[in-house]
């Protein structure tokens, strides 16, 4: 992902230390350059990871004024509860002259459509994209299992009030959960999104290759 300030590059399959958990294999880390001189500035860890959770596997990023970079990255395998592995979350890091608040940010979002829990394995936070004028985020889950089948995907759309911070706290109920229309089980819907302000693109990539 890059914008005017930053440059965020995900690494999901590193053995990356975890705050308090060791180094684990496929933990995951993101890395941040400075647009201008293209000198790394920093590698991101997530403060609650741990083996497995592929952190960094989707970053997304846009600017706002006063020299601030918002930055979402997905970690699609992380456990959000026990025994419920592979649900997936989304991190939001702010960024700010060059540096982040916090290089040992924690989980922000989760999917907010109880079908991508329920179903087990959601993979939320495959794909991301996100775009600053409107404060909406569309997040991939390429393993929810909903209306469409086992493992059939879903994007969700996930808006924020105008003025606030991007967290799970003040996530605005009118989210949306897109489906494939003709999707099958396992076409992995989600697996690829993009979002502006003329409407969003999500890619099937799974055995059936529909994009929508």
């Amino acid at each position: 992902a890059v914008t005017d300030q930053v440059i965020l590059i995900g690494a999901p399959y590193a053995r990356s230390p975890c705050a308090g958990r060791g180094r684990g294999p496929r933990s995951g880390t993101v890395f941040t350059f400075d647009t201008s001189s293209l000198t790394q500035r920093e590698k991101l860890n997530p403060a609650d990871g741990t083996t497995g959770d592929n952190f960094g596997r989707a970053v997304a990023a846009y600017d706002i004024p006063g020299g601030i970079s918002q930055l979402f990255v997905g970690s699609p395998r992380a456990a959000v509860a026990l025994g419920m592995n592979n649900i997936g979350a989304v991190y939001r890091i702010e960024h700010l002259n060059g540096m982040t608040t916090s290089p040992w940010p924690s989980r922000t979002l989760g999917p907010t459509d109880r079908r991508s829990i329920m179903g087990g394995g959601a993979e939320f936070g495959s794909a991301l994209s996100a775009d600053g004028h409107s404060g909406l985020v569309l997040v991939g889950a390429i393993r929810t299992s909903g209306p469409k089948g086992l493992r059939s995907g879903s994007a969700e759309l996930i808006r924020f009030p105008a003025g606030t911070t991007p967290t799970l706290a003040n996530v605005d109920a009118g989210n949306r959960t897109f489906w494939g229309v003709d999707s099958n089980p396992e076409d992995a819907f989600g697996s690829a999104v993009a979002l502006n302000g003329a409407g969003v693109a999500i890619v099937a990539s799974g055995k059936h290759d529909h994009k929508y």
